[in-house]
Formats: structure tokens, C-alpha cells, sequence
């Protein structure tokens, strides 16, 4: 069970946060997708606690490691109490959001904009709880018709620091069949979408309990505003040749399942203390300003 635990907080997270490159939307595309078929993927059925790993020495380098650390995250007996006692300090708030559907809405903020964008037919009433691997997706997308197109998407949310932020990501990618043609190691758009929530209180039971008062009122409304805020990242994405702000560079700190690490971008927006983030490999993340680390201006000018 507790290896379990591991591999599910580890594997999920680093999927998203692998440092992928993002394939912008084009026109070409948007008119060679007259129809979508979506996949709306959401595998947990609550939030994941924050757990630190005892092996986590730097959240960058996640990127080529993921199965040498999952297997040496299992094999620590430290981090498999780890993890046990992360859902533990949890418990209070999951037991309290057990009628909090997360599946049922994602999709209902998610549907109309893969209905207007992407011509969607298939939209269902809660996301999908199946992962499907390279090998079915490649399946699904081989009977794509011209003018057919598949969009898959996949969302994770998990604490961090402590249970003082909670981080929510959607990752989408697009198959599109032209002239016969669609290949899963070469889609024709993707993209990774990330809200941070602000910091709630000092780390451990305090913050759990701030976000547990009056039933959970704090958490449930960041779980609607993060779906929110993707879902308009994700508008504002697929739009095409369009003219986006820099106020400035900014270094800034996230979080994958390592921990924290330190990423480069450019703000485009800032609205009170939130500000948008288009990171150097091309995803968008909203955020407070409190994880800014420093400012680069010459990045506006690259």
C-alpha cells in the first residue's frame, strides 16, 4: 500500500512536469481540426498531500530520472512513512471534501471551451478515470479521418510546501489527421497549464486547518477558481497570431514531485498579486507574486 502511495504521487507529478516542450497552436491546425474527439483524464479521486522525499536533492532534474526515482523512492522505508503520514495530516480536509466532485467539474468548466474551440462532439458529464498509454492512444488516433482530430487531456493537483500551496496542472495534446497521416510521437499541438494557489498558513496541521475551516469554504473555492484560470489559459493559448505582453523576465520558483526548483519566463499579466507566467519552454503558469525570485528584464527583449 505504501509503495502504492509513492508511485502515485511521484508518477503522476512528473508526467506534467517533465519540462516538455510546448508545440504552439498554428492556423493550419486549427483549420485541419473540424472535429475533435476528447479525452478528459483526471486518475485521482482527491487531492494529494504534500510529501517530501528524502532522496529530493534537486526538482530540475526530474526530467530523464523518473523511473530511477520512483524505484528509489519505494525501496526508503523513510519516505514510505513519509508518505503514509502526509495523508494522515491530510485527512481532516479530504474526509471533509468527500462530496467534492472533482471530475464533474472539470468538465463543466472545461466543455464549453472544447465545444466552441475545438468543435467537440464526445464531451461527457465527468472526466474519464482510465489512463491510456502510448499504445492506445497511437490506436485511438489511427482511425482519425481527415478533418478529424483527438485532444487529450490530463490534470493533476497535489499540495506542496507543507500543505501551504496546492498546485493544479492540465496538460493537452492534440492529434490532427492530414492527408491520412497522424503519428503520437509527433502531435500537432501541446501544452501544460498550471495554477498555484497563494500561501495558507505555516506549514503542517495549520495550514490544513485554514484550509479545512467552515467546511473547507477556502479550498473549494480555489479548486473553482484554479479551474477557472486554466481553462482561460488554455483559451488564451490556442489563439493564433496574437500579440502577447512581457511586462518583464522573471526567475520564479515551482514545484514538481522533487520539490521546488527555479524556472525562467516572462510575465505577460498581473492582476493584484497574481501574476501569469509564460515559462521558457512555452507553458503558461498563474501564481502569486510571492514566488517571484527576480527580475529579468532583458528576457522581454530576447
Amino acid at each position: 500500500m505504501k509503495k502504492l502511495l509513492l508511485i502515485g504521487t511521484i508518477g503522476l507529478i512528473l508526467q506534467g512536469c517533465s519540462g516538455m516542450k510546448s508545440i504552439p497552436m498554428t492556423q493550419k491546425t486549427k483549420d485541419a481540426a473540424q472535429q475533435t474527439r476528447t479525452y478528459n483524464l483526471v486518475l485521482q479521486d482527491e487531492v494529494r498531500p504534500a510529501v517530501n522525499l528524502s532522496n529530493s536533492t534537486s526538482g530540475a532534474a526530474a526530467g530523464g530520472l523518473v523511473g530511477a526515482l520512483i524505484t528509489t523512492a519505494i525501496d526508503s522505508s523513510i519516505n514510505e512513512d513519509r508518505a503514509i503520514g502526509a495523508f494522515g495530516v491530510a485527512a481532516p480536509l479530504l474526509n471533509n471534501t468527500l462530496d467534492l466532485d472533482f471530475r464533474k467539474l472539470i468538465v463543466e468548466e472545461f466543455n464549453p471551451v472544447l465545444i466552441s474551440e475545438f468543435n467537440a462532439k464526445d464531451t461527457k458529464e465527468r472526466a474519464e478515470t482510465k489512463y491510456l498509454d502510448e499504445d492506445k492512444i497511437k490506436a485511438q488516433i489511427s482511425t482519425l479521418k481527415d478533418g478529424e482530430a483527438a485532444l487529450y487531456l490530463y490534470t493533476h493537483y497535489q499540495f506542496f510546501d507543507n500543505f501551504k500551496v496546492v498546485l493544479f496542472e492540465t496538460n493537452a495534446t492534440l492529434y490532427v489527421a492530414k492527408e491520412g497521416k497522424v503519428s503520437v510521437s509527433k502531435p500537432d499541438y501541446r501544452n501544460s497549464f498550471t495554477y498555484i494557489s497563494d500561501t495558507v498558513g505555516n506549514g503542517g496541521m495549520d495550514s490544513i486547518r485554514l484550509w479545512n475551516d467552515e467546511n473547507a469554504a477556502l479550498y473549494r473555492t480555489t479548486v473553482n477558481t484554479a479551474l477557472s484560470k486554466i481553462k482561460e489559459m488554455l483559451q488564451h493559448d490556442i489563439k493564433v497570431a496574437q500579440q502577447e505582453s512581457c511586462l518583464t523576465g522573471t526567475k520564479y520558483t515551482r514545484y514538481n514531485a522533487l520539490g521546488e526548483f527555479n524556472s525562467v519566463g516572462k510575465i505577460t499579466a498581473r492582476e493584484g498579486k497574481r501574476i501569469q507566467i509564460r515559462d521558457n519552454n512555452g507553458s503558461l503558469i498563474n501564481l502569486a507574486d510571492n514566488l517571484l525570485v527576480k527580475e529579468l528584464p532583458k528576457e522581454c527583449k530576447a
